[in-house]
């Protein structure tokens, strides 16, 4: 990134080009769809590299762009961890008819304890 290239080798051309000013309005309101886009796994890794270049070079915005990857990681980590995955059954269900002489206490209290 070319602002990060001047913030190395003449922050003062930073200051003549005003990214302090205009840009920085303009990376603060690019925090939010980064949250966004680190949320998607084919983006994650991008949007956290641009938000941790957003932290480095402008440290008030750091709070938001570490909230931002911290977000994205979450989300990530949620996906990952989806506890039940659908899938199809192996057969049709039956259309037969079950009648209440099929069932007795036992049943109910068997089903009730694997709850």
């Amino acid at each position: 990134m070319l602002a990060e290239l001047l913030n190395r080798h003449d922050p003062a051309a930073l200051e003549a080009f005003d990214f302090y000013g205009r840009d920085k309005d303009l990376l603060a309101r690019a925090i939010a769809p980064l949250a966004l886009a680190a949320a998607d796994a084919d983006l994650h890794d991008l949007a956290e590299s641009v938000l941790a270049r957003i932290e480095a070079l402008l440290p008030e915005l750091a709070a938001g762009a570490r909230g931002a990857i911290q977000i994205g990681r979450l989300v990530d980590g949620v996906e990952a961890n989806r506890w039940w995955v659908p899938e199809d059954i192996a057969a049709p269900p039956t259309t037969e008819l079950v009648t209440a002489n099929d069932f007795t206490p036992d049943h109910v209290h068997r089903v009730l304890r694997d709850l």
